[in-house]
């Protein structure tokens, strides 16, 4: 146990001698900084942030402020492509009758209506005025999400 100790007191002199190496202990101001100094930004401040972003490429997408939409709708809409697969899968298996096949056609109705979406945000995307692009597939992304809940609702009292 005492051999133990006299090894464990060694790895404890290396590792903190090695740590003092690595890290050099700051310089310590003799006064704290004023208030003042705490308070006040640079001199050149807003000139180097005007600086830095003339000099940064922007693309003609960049610059509008809806094309971040576009680059949301795209992905979440082939998700939600795939959700209703899912659906239409479980059901499938299920082999429902009456009020089950309306939900199955609804739910192949809005996987179309989440494709259609998705191309429209693409196109939205590839297009240089692409604002209106961008609104009919935000409206198609709502519809098909509205649609998907009534599936929802459906298959709760489906399904038994």
């Amino acid at each position: 146990a005492q051999r133990h100790a006299a090894s464990d007191c060694r790895l404890h002199q290396y590792v903190v001698a090695q740590s003092r190496m690595i890290i050099k202990p700051a310089s310590v101001p003799s006064s704290p900084p004023s208030k003042s100094a705490l308070t006040t930004r640079p001199p050149n401040f807003p000139n180097a942030i005007s600086f830095i972003s003339e000099r940064l490429p922007m693309s003609a997408h960049e610059s509008n402020a809806h094309s971040s939409l576009s680059q949301h709708i795209l992905p979440s809409s082939a998700t939600m492509v795939g959700v209703c697969i899912t659906a239409l899968s479980i059901l499938k298996l299920v082999r429902l009758t009456g009020l089950g096949l309306w939900v199955d056609h609804l739910l192949a109705f809005n996987s179309l209506v989440f494709l259609t979406s998705g191309m429209l945000s693409y196109s939205a995307m590839r297009a240089a005025q692409n604002i209106r692009l961008e609104r009919y597939a935000d409206v198609a992304f709502i519809a098909g999400l509205l649609l998907l809940s009534l599936c929802a609702v459906f298959m709760a009292f489906v399904i038994q």
